[in-house]
C-alpha cells in the first residue's frame, strides 16, 4: 500500500498533464471553415456561364438573365445557340456590360448539368465527384506513306 502511494505521488504531476491533455482532446473539434464545396454525383451547379474554374469551384456562375441573346431564357437549346455565337455579352455584378469570346469561356451549367469547353466544343461531364471524367472527339489528321503509288519508291527485295 505504502509502495502505491509512493508511485502515485512521484507521478502525480505527469498523471495531471495526462488527464488535462485528454480533457482538451476529447472537449472540441474544429468546424469546417474552408469553404470548400463538396462535390457528389448528385451535386446540382447552378445555370449559367462559368467564365473560370474558380466560378466552377464556387459554384457562382453568370445567370441567364444576365445574359444578353435573341433566344428566350427559358428555351432548352439557350446556351446551344449562344456558343454558336463567336462572342457572348453579359451584364457583370455592377451592370456594366461585358463581352467575352465564346472560346475563352470555361464552361456552363444546364439543369444543373456541367459542360466544359474543351478544344473549342462543349461537352458534358457526366459525373461529378473526386474525381471527374467527359468524353470529346477529337479530329487528327496524317499523311499516309502509299508505297505502290510512289514513283521513287525502291523495293530491295524485289
Amino acid at each position: 500500500m505504502i509502495a502505491i502511494y509512493w508511485i502515485v505521488r512521484m507521478y502525480r504531476k505527469n498523471f495531471i498533464i495526462l488527464l488535462i491533455s485528454l480533457h482538451t482532446a476529447i472537449l472540441f473539434g474544429q468546424a469546417d471553415n474552408t469553404g470548400i464545396v463538396k462535390y457528389s454525383p448528385d451535386f446540382v451547379f447552378n445555370e449559367g456561364l462559368f467564365l473560370t474554374f474558380n466560378q466552377l469551384k464556387a459554384n457562382r456562375p453568370i445567370p441567364k438573365t444576365r445574359i444578353l441573346s435573341k433566344d428566350d431564357i427559358d428555351n432548352f437549346d439557350f446556351f446551344t445557340n449562344l456558343i454558336e455565337n463567336e462572342m457572348i455579352y453579359y451584364y457583370d455584378n455592377v451592370g456594366v456590360r461585358r463581352e467575352v469570346i465564346t472560346n475563352n469561356i470555361w464552361g456552363f451549367s444546364r439543369n444543373g448539368a456541367l459542360f466544359i469547353n474543351y478544344n473549342g466544343t462543349f461537352n458534358r461531364i457526366p459525373v461529378v465527384g473526386s474525381i471527374c471524367h467527359f468524353v470529346s472527339n477529337i479530329t487528327v489528321m496524317t499523311e499516309r506513306y502509299d508505297p505502290y503509288n510512289d514513283p521513287f519508291y525502291y523495293d530491295r527485295y524485289s
